[in-house]
């Protein structure tokens, strides 16, 4: 009996079971726990509800009835419900796309010309803004009367636009907002991922693309042309035996290069 209680005792834990019992697994709950509890109450909760109550017929007066399928299949007969599909499929692939498009471009053109802190500041300055005050900025540009977008139109000669209050562009105009939100943050997103590039990438690039000495500006150099890592002033400060040199050993030079 003894034996059979130590051999329980001694028995290895499994190897999917060791990361859970981890002194940083438990603190890593704790973090989530505040996030966890508020997801749970008030998101996963309300959404399990709401879809038990999608198959009953209930007006929140009298007791629920089920109903199966029902509403669902009025649902597939609404041409509302597909419209407003339709609309919404719009305005994803607006934001998507553009803001991937217009947050690339912006983060390409930081991390070429600029990293200033205030340049990433007020990029970022829309995203911070609470949905309340983006909307009353937006309403009193866009307003048909006194808004600063139909002032602007009106000096250049084009007639007032009523933006929001029109059907047609409704749709276009809140995407726009909502862009203009959110491309800042792309950007930022995109730049720090270029960022995290490794810089010998770009090197071994244009080491490998055919041109002009990266160093020297003129034609690239023999060693350069046959090994092919030009990469500037570091390549001929590392490699100053092989510049001009036409019989080199391939093997040496990148053993002298690493």
């Amino acid at each position: 009996m003894a034996n059979a209680a130590s051999t329980l005792q001694t028995r290895p834990r499994p190897d999917w079971l060791k990361p859970w019992l981890r002194g940083e697994t438990w603190a890593a709950f704790l973090f989530i726990l505040p996030s966890l509890i508020g997801f749970t109450l008030f998101y996963a909760v309300p959404a399990v509800r709401g879809l038990l109550i999608s198959f009953t017929d209930w007006d929140l007066l009298t007791p629920a009835e089920p109903v199966g399928l029902g509403n669902y299949q009025r649902l597939i007969r609404d041409r509302e419900f597909w419209h407003a599909l339709w609309v919404t499929l719009v305005y994803v692939v607006i934001n998507v796309s553009t803001q991937t498009v217009f947050g690339l471009t912006i983060a390409v053109f930081m991390d070429r010309l600029t990293r200033s802190v205030l340049v990433r500041g007020i990029m970022i300055l829309p995203f911070l803004f609470s949905n309340v005050v983006v909307g009353l900025i937006w309403l009193w540009i866009l307003d048909p009367s006194l808004g600063i977008a139909n002032e602007l139109l009106k000096a250049v000669g084009l007639p007032r636009q009523p933006f929001l209050g029109s059907p047609d562009r409704a749709i276009t105009t809140i995407a726009g907002i909502n862009i203009w939100r959110h491309m800042g943050y792309m950007a930022l997103l995109f730049l720090a991922g270029l960022q995290s590039i490794p810089k010998d990438v770009y090197r071994r690039r244009l080491s490998t693309a055919p041109g002009r000495c990266a160093a020297s500006g003129t034609s690239r150099c023999r060693c350069c042309a046959g090994l092919g890592l030009c990469a500037g002033d570091d390549h001929h400060r590392r490699l100053p035996d092989l510049r001009h040199d036409r019989h080199y050993d391939r093997r040496r030079a990148h053993r002298l290069r690493a």
